[in-house]
């Protein structure tokens, strides 16, 4: 059996941030896991489980309270600029330009990451192609239905070929058919060897698609592993059942 390369490594993350009422509020408590590289790593929990906030640290977008990330042995913290360059990030929420068509908004990103004019519109060209979103190209993000605007974030996040890409909240709120459409084209960016990271709370979608699963509950990792070593080590119950005994208040195991 070849072993897995571990390119993305998070060691002992700790992340705490302030409530309303001015309190400490432990996100993280000293976390750590690998992710390998050519696979696609889903970090599934609850809503309030610190999902989008650890997106945000591998993103390299919000620093950690303490611990490290590690990009091929490397401390991320070393040189940012460069690790961003091998990462793409796609958000929850659309934040594009909205005063800039589709189009403008790609090409801009291309350029920002060091594209030349004609790469770069090449470029838009073609995730715009691949995500099937060409009929849109002149149209202004904010005049695009919810399944368009992901794919074009996605696309945005894909503007410089990243060999790393995280997404956050994949498909919330999307269409059974365009989480499917969505769910396909991550699996062929995995098929051309780009490591992949993704959060959700469905576990339907952590499920089609991870080579492994990390499970993330009050501030802790429970468990990695694969779909199918997670239903071996619970009597082959569905994932779905295994998740909510888990991450339930009041489970004993």
């Amino acid at each position: 059996m070849i072993k897995p390369i571990t390119l993305l490594s998070a060691q002992n993350i700790c992340k705490n941030h302030k409530t309303k009422r001015g309190n400490e509020k432990q996100i993280f408590n000293a976390i750590s896991f690998d992710v390998h590289e050519g696979e696609i790593t889903s970090f599934l929990g609850v809503n309030g489980s610190g999902k989008t906030t650890l997106a945000s640290i591998l993103a390299s977008l919000c620093p950690p309270l303490s611990g490290d990330i590690f990009y091929n042995g490397v401390s991320i913290y070393k040189d940012l600029a460069a690790y961003r360059y091998k990462m793409g990030f796609c958000q929850s929420l659309p934040n594009f330009n909205n005063a800039l068509s589709v189009k403008q908004n790609l090409i801009f990103t291309g350029r920002f990451f060091g594209l030349a004019e004609e790469e770069s519109s090449d470029r838009a060209h073609l995730l715009a192609s691949e995500l099937d979103f060409e009929k849109h190209w002149y149209e202004h993000p904010n005049e695009l239905s919810g399944g368009y605007i992901k794919r074009v974030m996605i696309a945005r996040a894909l503007m410089h070929n990243p060999k790393l890409l995280i997404i956050d909240d994949l498909s919330a709120g999307l269409d059974l058919h365009i989480k499917q459409y969505l769910w396909e084209f991550i699996q062929s960016l995995k098929e051309k060897g780009m490591t992949i990271i993704i959060t959700t709370n469905n576990v339907d979608e952590a499920e089609f698609f991870s080579d492994r699963i990390c499970i993330l509950h009050q501030a802790s990792v429970l468990t990695i592993d694969t779909p199918e070593n997670l239903k071996l080590l619970y009597d082959n119950r569905p994932l779905a059942h295994i998740f909510t005994q888990l991450t339930s208040e009041d489970s004993e195991e």
